[in-house]
């Protein structure tokens, strides 16, 4: 009788234990698909997240739909970086840069072999546009960086690195470029071209739609005509062209990708990928 209650005893345990393994393994299939969904994500090149922290998902929802390049608005509030349009209402840690951006970012290289997206040589760009003082807001971006700076490219590097950090809204101009071993750059203006400063240093140069053909370097051009001349000028400095204050619309998308533009500034996640993987289709 003891025999039989030690063998009831043994295949309990043993089922227990099997059962175990089970819930491991479905665990384990679970995560792996999750990780080939992820690696199987099409990066789309032209792709830009206009205030991507307003989405649903913030960062997620732009990186499921192949966007190379997100946008986060920051303020310095009490030696930390909250993102927001807006100066927030409550100081949520939801809200930090770090918690929003550079963890996730942060897990997905970690999972994709130290890439954003496992099959492009370009690195992922996170735009952080500074809502309050330039000097300590940057200060205070150095020190948030410092653990993540494995998967960061330098000032210097524009390849061969998991994510480009470059700093728009009120730019400390003179701090970054004084720093070409540091992990920031900087978004450009039409008045930086011609200045001697290099792509890795200011990766994408930016303007608003609506003045480029009011300038004086373009005026009494066309639309079409001034900012196809603007994108000459970039693309010749090795950097990318983003306007914003465009119609949000495929129409205008279309228009922009033909005069030269790289990076197309959308709140349309979900609409500017289908439009863009048609596009990519017919290519095909």
């Amino acid at each position: 009788m003891p025999y039989l209650v030690q063998y009831h005893t043994f295949i309990s345990k043993l089922n227990a234990a099997l059962l175990f393994l089970k819930m491991k393994l479905f665990l384990f299939l679970l995560f792996l698909s999750a990780f080939q969904g992820y690696a199987q994500i099409t990066p789309l090149l032209n792709a830009h997240a206009h205030n991507d922290y307003e989405n649903t998902r913030p960062l997620v929802d732009a990186y499921e739909h192949g966007f190379i390049s997100v946008e986060a608005d920051v303020h310095l509030i009490e030696e930390k970086l909250y993102v927001s349009h807006h100066t927030p209402n409550e100081l949520n840690d939801n809200l930090l840069l770090e918690k929003m951006y550079l963890q996730p970012l942060m897990d997905i290289t970690a999972k994709n072999d130290g890439k954003v997206y496992p099959d492009d040589e370009e690195p992922f760009l996170l735009m952080i546009d500074f809502k309050t003082d330039a000097r300590p807001t940057y200060e205070a971006l150095k020190l948030t960086i410092q653990p993540y700076q494995s998967m960061l490219c330098k000032a210097s590097e524009s390849k061969g690195c998991a994510v480009k950090i470059f700093i728009s809204g009120n730019r400390p101009v003179e701090q970054v470029l004084s720093e070409p071993e540091g992990f920031l750059a900087l978004d450009g203006r039409p008045e930086d071209l011609g200045q001697g400063i290099p792509a890795s240093s200011m990766p994408v140069v930016s303007e608003n739609y609506k003045k480029i053909n009011s300038s004086s370097a373009f005026k009494g051009l066309s639309r079409k005509d001034a900012i196809t001349a603007f994108a000459d000028k970039v693309h010749k400095e090795g950097k990318k062209i983003r306007l914003w204050g465009a119609s949000d619309n495929p129409d205008t998308w279309q228009n922009l990708l033909d005069w030269g533009v790289d990076l197309i500034n959308t709140d349309k996640l979900e609409e500017f990928s289908l439009f863009m993987r048609e596009d990519l289709s017919e290519v095909d």
